[in-house]
């Protein structure tokens, strides 16, 4: 009966940090990410001269959906992850992972704070 106590207070007290980390919005990287849109035009269009144009026509998507990501404007979708992914020799979660990074800072930093007890 003693051992399942000490089971509990050590899980609870191994948890602990973890919650207590979420709950700060220090644990998180203070610089804001960069938009994933914008990492690709910075990083994949503009050194590969590739227009939105092109990009649009070669993953088969509008040109308005590629603006609108390059712009800030839209999130790039797991559907837009994988064409990236294909065309540009990288791997879906790479784009997903930049995306959910930087709503993960906007949520963080939204007005009204979110209460993440």
């Amino acid at each position: 009966m003693t051992t399942n106590k000490v089971t509990a207070i050590n899980t609870a007290t191994a948890i602990k940090p973890l919650t207590s980390a979420i709950r700060k919005p220090a644990a998180f990287p203070m610089r804001k990410p960069e938009h994933p849109g914008v990492f690709l035009q910075r990083c994949y269009l503009t050194p590969l001269g590739i227009s939105q144009s092109d990009l649009a026509r070669i993953l088969g998507v509008s040109r308005r959906r590629v603006n609108e990501i390059v712009n800030g404007q839209r999130a790039i979708s797991a559907d837009t992850a994988l064409k990236l992914a294909a065309h540009f020799n990288t791997t879906p979660m790479f784009w997903l992972e930049k995306q959910q990074l930087w709503e993960l800072y906007r949520a963080l930093h939204s007005n009204p704070p979110v209460n993440l007890r």
